[in-house]
């Protein structure tokens, strides 16, 4: 049971878990515009996304307000090291126009964990700015990488699908809000600091709603597992305290676009 518990804390605090998140809704994007799955880009992604989010907690500037690591720190930092290089051979598998997007998404992460401002401090700890980079990287990797890869066309539809995946993101994104808010400095001023919890639940609500009105319009193939997904996560919404458990957020919340795929492959066809 130990080393079943150990391989559970690595694969989350490691951010497999959040990988497979980000992945998940590439898979259902490409699906939904009827791409054959890349399979470089679907790992150069999940590689990434391990990378970018190591990076962000385990650099040494940004605060681990939640877990003490020391035990599993260095094997963390190993698999770290090992998936940025396995990264880098992936990443020149990809078509040249998507290492534009890919290099401004990369210097954007670099801002968010360096203080590179005068007062000392980096994106993420700009007041208000948190929640909604996090939603710009998710969106940007999911709906915007795909046109660059696969050469599709952009016309006005992209920017719908982008917004709705953002809004989506967001709302994704309240829970850990509500998680942190007896963590975060109070001059971050997230969502809960300034509305309240209560309050942040309904803006994460209306978020999840105005998601669906876009998918009505955009007519959305997978629109009845967009529905049931987002339901779930409004209850997740619903349900997220302060004194959540520990891994209310960072596991179950995070496995809601897991979740959606799995059935989508399973049901959608």
């Amino acid at each position: 049971m130990r080393i079943l518990k150990g391989i559970f804390h690595f694969y989350i605090h490691s951010s497999f878990h959040v990988a497979l998140a980000v992945v998940a809704f590439l898979f259902l994007r490409m699906q939904e515009w009827q791409l054959n799955p890349d399979s470089n880009l679907l790992i150069f992604t999940f590689l990434a996304s391990i990378s970018g989010y190591n990076f962000v907690k385990y650099a040494g500037v940004a605060k681990l307000y939640h877990y003490r690591l020391t035990k599993q720190l260095k094997a963390i930092q190993l698999f770290s090291a090992l998936v940025f290089i396995a990264m880098l051979y992936y990443l020149f598998q990809l078509q040249q126009e998507s290492l534009y997007l890919l290099l401004g998404l990369a210097l954007l992460n670099f801002i968010y964990a360096f203080p590179i401002f005068k007062n000392g401090k980096n994106l993420r700890n700009l007041s208000g700015f948190k929640v909604f980079v996090i939603a710009l990287v998710w969106s940007s990797t999911v709906v915007l990488l795909p046109f660059f890869e696969f050469g599709i066309q952009t016309d006005e539809l992209i920017y719908f699908q982008f917004f709705q995946q953002f809004l989506f993101v967001v709302a994704l994104m309240i829970p850990f809000e509500i998680r942190d808010f007896r963590f975060d400095d109070n001059s971050l001023l997230t969502l809960p600091q300034v509305l309240g919890v209560w309050e942040t639940k309904l803006v994460g609500v209306l978020f999840l709603v105005f998601s669906l009105l876009i998918a009505i319009f955009i007519e959305e193939i997978n629109f009845i597992f967009t529905i049931i997904f987002s339901m779930l996560l409004g209850v997740s919404i619903i349900l997220s305290k302060k004194n959540q458990g520990r891994y209310y957020a960072a596991f179950w919340v995070e496995a809601i676009p897991i979740c959606a795929l799995v059935m989508n492959l399973i049901f959608g066809s």
